[in-house]
């Protein structure tokens, strides 16, 4: 039912992302999906404000739900790419949740200095702090949700990886010879010809290989 009621906002994001999202950018497609947040927080908000729910307690349900809305749109439409370099699902989910939910906690006092000592309205002064915390929401999520988790460690190189399997198919392709004679015989063998020095193991040869 929530992934109902999310489909058409859904649609209407993605389309603007296809028609204009590559010249916008993406902290405008951030701050449209942040403003379709605004909109469904203060709906929702005014709904409870209407059945006669407490301010505060309405505006803690309105962030709640909006927060969860707000990270389904970032995961689609504006991190859509990112999230195949950043950390798992879960990482994210819980980075992005936690973040929004402290920042609304911290949000709190000021919308209740702004109803309670400047006698603004509660809907007005939500929209305004809602506006104010742009920027840190916007900032926390590209830096620290979404940014590129660290390389492991263990991983070889790419280019000793490729020397490694090449070393493994040349000695495949031609296998080691014994050599024949003493080697401290300039011509061991005879045949006026110096022996063939004893080949290096394979596997000392990937790993050295490895190293350089």
């Amino acid at each position: 039912m929530f992934n109902a009621a999310l489909r058409p906002i859904a649609l209407v994001v993605r389309l603007v992302r296809r028609t204009g999202g590559s010249r916008l950018g993406r902290p405008a497609l951030f701050a449209m999906v942040g403003g379709i947040g605004t909109v469904l927080n203060l709906l929702i908000m005014g709904i409870l404000l209407a059945l006669g729910v407490h301010y505060v307690a309405a505006s803690l349900v309105a962030a709640e739900l909006t927060i969860l809305s707000n990270f389904f749109m970032q995961e689609k439409l504006v991190f859509a790419e990112e999230r195949h370099t950043a950390r798992t699902l879960r990482h994210r989910f819980v980075a992005s949740v936690g973040f929004n939910n402290i920042e609304a906690l911290l949000r709190m006092p000021l919308l209740m200095l702004l109803v309670e000592v400047l006698a603004f309205n509660s809907l007005v002064a939500q929209a305004g702090a809602l506006a104010c915390a742009f920027v840190v929401r916007y900032l926390f999520h590209a830096k620290v949700v979404y940014r590129h988790r660290p390389a492991d460690p263990q991983a070889p190189e790419p280019v000793a990886a490729a020397a490694a399997a090449a070393i493994v198919l040349a000695d495949l392709r031609a296998p080691e010879e014994p050599a024949v004679g003493n080697a401290s015989s300039p011509h061991p063998t005879g045949s006026g010809h110096p022996a063939v020095p004893r080949p290096v193991p394979l596997l000392e040869r990937v790993v050295r290989t490895a190293k350089t």
